[in-house]
């Protein structure tokens, strides 16, 4: 419409001066041409607005991944802030621990870690620590260590279980014990059936013993137990103080 008036104008101007079109005429066509100039211009700016609405409603992922859940529904009113999908990333997956907060002076980004996923009996996966979380869970005496998956190729999904394996240097050689073999106490006494050779017979010894870290099933015992001692690990609730035993196996 702005073309035709523009052109019309044009025309417009050459019969003005060749005298042939009347000066009111003439203005007629220029008032044309500005109010088709002015409509564009209003047009224009109605268009920006509705791009930019069109831009608030659109939600751009922050990385490359899948919906997995949708939180709202078709033609619902939200508000800046509010969770509309949620999105899992199919690369970059990473594991969250709960480790228990004796550990946190000993952890660093260069420690190794190994995880033990259960879509992978029997395989170690190794990874690496991402971030240490410097805020305690009081009721678990924890914090959260996340460790970063460094293969893509693994059948892993978000919410798959799994466990680690932290190669930490305690800088000293420790006693370590199987977890099942400490009994404690009401007293908050921890204790051991240690196994010592009397009069050709293996009796057991109760020893109290003070524990420390554990991994994997094992305790380190940092009193109370010697190198080389044999403890007993299983049927040892029902044992009493330099009772006879036969070992049918160890570990």
């Amino acid at each position: 419409a702005l073309a035709d008036a523009r052109r019309r104008e044009a025309d417009g101007g050459r019969l003005a001066r060749a005298r042939t079109l009347s000066a009111s005429a003439y203005e007629a066509l220029q008032s044309e041409v500005r109010a088709d100039a002015a409509l564009l211009r209003q047009r224009e700016a109605e268009l920006r607005g509705a791009r930019a609405r069109l831009a608030r409603h659109q939600l751009r992922a922050p990385f490359d991944g899948v919906i997995s859940a949708k939180l709202t529904e078709i033609g619902e009113w939200i508000t800046p802030g509010d969770a509309a999908l949620t999105l899992v990333a199919e690369r970059g997956l990473w594991v969250d621990l709960q480790v228990p907060q004796a550990y946190f002076p000993r952890l660093n980004p260069a420690i190794p870690v190994s995880l033990r996923l259960d879509a992978l009996p029997g395989e170690a996966v190794e990874a690496r620590i991402e971030r240490i979380v410097p805020v305690s869970d009081a009721s678990a005496r924890s914090f959260l260590l996340r460790v970063g998956v460094t293969r893509d190729d693994l059948p892993m999904t978000p919410g798959m279980s799994a466990s680690a394996v932290l190669r930490l240097d305690a800088g000293r050689e420790r006693v370590v014990v199987a977890r099942d073999a400490l009994l404690r106490h009401a007293d908050g006494r921890v204790t051991v059936w240690a196994l010592e050779d009397v009069d050709a017979q293996t009796r057991v010894v109760e020893r109290v013993v003070q524990p420390g870290l554990g991994f994997d099933g094992l305790v380190e015992i940092t009193e109370g137990l010697a190198a080389g001692e044999r403890v007993v690990v299983e049927g040892n609730e029902s044992l009493r103080q330099g009772q006879a035993v036969t070992v049918a196996g160890a570990r």
